[in-house]
């Protein structure tokens, strides 16, 4: 199952969507016998990608949830603590909602990245349609807008290490603003973005 997976991912990539599900459903009966081993979640999650892709969103639904189910058994997510996430999220909604680093942060704007766009960001839940509207925002003259990638997770990993996050904002230098910001464009150049259009999303 786990070879037909990576054969489904090329197929998928080659948007031979229908080659790809016929492929995983020969292996589902197999899978099934194991329904309750986590590793097999990525498998389902897959099928109900494809059948997202193809059209039929009950089948697709049906494949997530299973794909979920059988994800929280594994030792990752047995480890998650829910109530410390919690209290994160309420800690960040604290500080930000404040207004008051932002205010500050924006004064320290940097003047000389000017050729840099400027930015936006489209931010939602998982299967919400921000992939959609991106693309959507993507066939505008003037937007360029990119795929997902680790960019914030890197840039918030970098800036917790100068002191706790989010509080650590307060005490950032312009220097190490903008130092933060080319590091954000540089990241996401990595990734394949060309900056060429006035708006990056």
């Amino acid at each position: 199952p786990r070879l037909a997976l990576v054969r489904a991912l090329l197929l998928r990539r080659r948007k031979e969507d229908s080659r790809a599900l016929a492929l995983l459903e020969q292996y589902l009966p197999v899978v099934d016998r194991d329904e309750h081993n986590p590793d097999n979640a990525p498998f389902y999650a897959e099928i109900g990608s494809l059948y997202d892709r193809l059209g039929s969103p009950d089948l697709a639904f049906k494949f997530f949830l299973k794909g979920k189910e059988v994800q929280k058994k594994s030792r990752e997510i047995q480890r998650f603590d829910i109530g410390s996430y919690m209290r994160k999220i309420q800690r960040n909604r604290d500080f930000f909602v404040s207004g008051t680093t932002t205010s500050r942060l924006r004064e320290q704007k940097s003047p000389d990245l000017s050729g840099f766009p400027e930015l936006a960001f489209l931010v939602g839940f998982p299967r919400s349609g921000t992939t959609l509207l991106g693309q959507v925002l993507s066939s505008h003259p003037v937007i360029e807008a990119t795929d997902e990638h680790p960019v914030i997770d890197e840039i918030v990993s970098y800036i917790g290490r100068l002191g706790s996050y989010p509080e650590s904002l307060e005490s950032l230098s312009r220097d190490k603003i903008e130092m933060i910001r080319k590091k954000f464009f540089e990241r996401h150049r990595y990734h394949g973005a060309s900056f060429k259009k006035p708006l990056f999303v």
